[in-house]
């Protein structure tokens, strides 16, 4: 990078102007290590709206470190409709690492329900459970679940039999078959039928799966 910020600046935004946006973000980058934030946030702001998500993690810490709350959602949720939903997550966790429970829970919602991504629910309920909170913890699990995290419907399905409703257990894990964890899935069903007193049907649900009628499967199915 030259030693000239003037020029460093002119040759960035050229080559942005030509579609690339990389040495904006290392310029940014060189500018908030060396403590110009409020120059890194010019950058990163520039690299936003030439349409590079790339930026939004970083102006999104920032805005957040200097208290701007609501300027730290803004962005975080403008790059979750660009499709690119962490900086959204990650906000979720920092507000809740700082204590405001609530507004990270509000946040998490948002990222699961607007932009198809529960893991920020997941990673919330975890941190409840590490925190004492086991209500807190189920009640953002479920939300996870609903929402289609695999995971989160796994723990909830094991969660579902220790309380002794197997039926429950074993829907969601269908669920979660069919949404690709069958493997961990496959374990779950296998234990229900095992502790309903069925071996024969727990050994072939490990051996096979499941059929499509959701019966254990007898032999695995024809090459396609």
């Amino acid at each position: 990078m030259t030693r000239d910020p003037e020029r460093a600046l002119v040759l960035a935004t050229g080559s942005a102007d030509r579609g690339d946006t990389m040495p904006l973000i290392a310029l940014a980058l060189h500018r908030e290590h060396s403590g110009d934030t409020a120059g890194a946030e010019a950058l990163y702001r520039q690299v936003l709206d030439r349409g590079d998500r790339r930026a939004a993690s970083r102006l999104t810490s920032l805005r957040e470190g200097a208290g701007d709350h609501d300027g730290a959602t803004a962005i975080a949720v403008r790059a979750a409709m660009m499709g690119w939903v962490k900086p959204l997550a990650d906000l979720a966790e920092s507000r809740d690492k700082a204590g405001d429970h609530a507004g990270a829970e509000v946040l998490a919602a948002r990222a699961a329900a607007a932009h198809g991504e529960p893991s920020a629910l997941r990673n919330l309920a975890w941190r409840r459970a590490h925190a004492g909170d086991q209500d807190g913890a189920r009640r953002l699990r479920r939300q996870a679940a609903g929402h289609g995290d695999t995971s989160a419907m796994l723990a909830l399905a094991d969660e579902l039999r220790t309380a002794g409703d197997p039926l429950a257990a074993e829907k969601i894990l269908i669920e979660a078959v069919n949404r690709g964890a069958a493997y961990s899935a496959f374990t779950g069903l296998a234990r229900l039928r095992s502790d309903a007193g069925d071996s024969a049907a727990a050994r072939l649900i490990h051996r096979y799966g499941l059929s499509d009628d959701g019966t254990p499967a007898r032999s695995l199915p024809p090459p396609a």
